[in-house]
């Protein structure tokens, strides 16, 4: 196994041992690699020194495990499924972070030995396909986890990106039984009036925070993956990226009629990236006309969009799986100019490895 620290090389074995944070990176997806299919050194490279930077007393691995390129796999399934499971298991491990994302997680969760991660180790932190072992992890074990940027996020990361791993990262530390965590953002309420929060009244809602990638959640409903009485009551937020209106709607429907949407004490959504890519004239159905139907429904909850999560630059770290409570201004609180967005803030009631 390689290893890369963020300690000079003469540190004493006393500096290392009191190192912090102890990242490890796993690789169940997809590799970093080039438009030649080659695995990306350079971008690699860049990663790995700037979170070692960003942590100066922290100890960063990227195990050789974590270098297979199999038809952009990183590596083969069993290559993969093994690199997960010893990180998740891994003692001397304070975060383990995924590579990527991309695809091959949903490969993995038959084979996963899910009796022996509920021993609660170190949290895991990723997005995009991670969703998958995030929730399948919440249903089998009732491990919650950090849904947040990935090792490659690090080779040019937005200030909140930094700003929300950095928060993650002081609620493992153990010196505290409990560190605040908190999300601030502003959100705009979508669907139909009536139904919507009082805008002249503080709101708020409590319930298990959980979600992540659309397709990968959707992909799951139906499967014992996905366990939806676990997250009845909760707060489901939901990104996607390169899928158009029409698609989007379609897997909202599934999650609709599958009785999941209706029994959420609000759904969030981050960022819907390239959704109207194929718009090609006035009235055309677009993501806007999605959010107009699903919420049409008089069972749906309250719907907010403006979360800083998703496949943008900002990919601020979430307590999947976690209780919150996610609060809103009072409209009459804000400046004239943001009329019709409210101030929203989502704080942690528990956090990954401290439930």
């Amino acid at each position: 196994m390689s290893e890369a620290s963020s300690k000079p090389l003469n540190s004493s074995a006393t500096e290392t041992a009191r190192a912090f944070p102890r990242i490890r990176i796993t690789a169940p997806s997809r590799q970093m690699i080039r438009a030649d299919g080659s695995i990306d050194e350079e971008r690699r490279a860049a990663c790995l020194e700037n979170l070692k930077a960003l942590l100066p007393d922290g100890k960063i691995r990227l195990p050789d495990a974590t270098r297979g390129n199999v038809a952009r796999f990183a590596g083969t399934d069993d290559v993969r499924l093994r690199d997960f499971t010893e990180a998740m298991t891994d003692a001397d491990t304070d975060l383990v972070l995924a590579l990527r994302g991309g695809y091959g997680a949903s490969r993995l969760l038959r084979e996963i030995d899910w009796k022996l991660l509920e021993r609660d180790r170190a949290p895991f932190m990723g997005y995009s396909d991670a969703t998958a072992l995030q929730i399948a992890l919440y249903t089998k074990t009732r491990r919650a986890s950090w849904h947040g940027p990935t090792f490659s996020s690090f080779d040019r990361p937005s200030d909140l990106t930094v700003e929300g791993f950095l928060k993650a990262l002081t609620t493992l530390d153990g010196k505290e039984p409990r560190k605040e965590f908190e999300v601030g953002f502003s959100a705009r309420t979508v669907g139909r009036f009536e139904r919507r929060p009082a805008p002249a009244e503080r709101t708020a809602f409590e319930g298990r925070l959980w979600g992540g990638n659309l397709a990968m959640t959707t992909a799951l409903v139906g499967t014992p993956w996905l366990d939806p009485e676990a997250f009845r009551g909760g707060i489901l937020f939901l990104e996607e990226v390169g899928e158009s209106a029409y698609r989007i709607e379609r897997m909202l429907l599934t999650l609709r009629d599958a009785g999941i949407l209706e029994t959420q004490r609000a759904i969030l959504f981050g960022g819907i990236t390239g959704a109207d890519r194929a718009v090609s004239f006035p009235g055309d159905f677009a993501l806007a006309d999605a959010f107009d139907f699903i919420t049409s429904d008089p069972k749906m909850p309250p719907v907010l969009t403006g979360f800083p999560m998703g496949h943008g630059a900002d990919k601020h770290a979430l307590p999947a799986g976690c209780r919150v409570r996610l609060e809103l201004e009072a409209e009459e609180n804000l400046a004239a100019e943001t009329a019709g967005e409210r101030r929203a803030v989502l704080r942690a009631l528990e956090v990954p490895g401290r439930i």
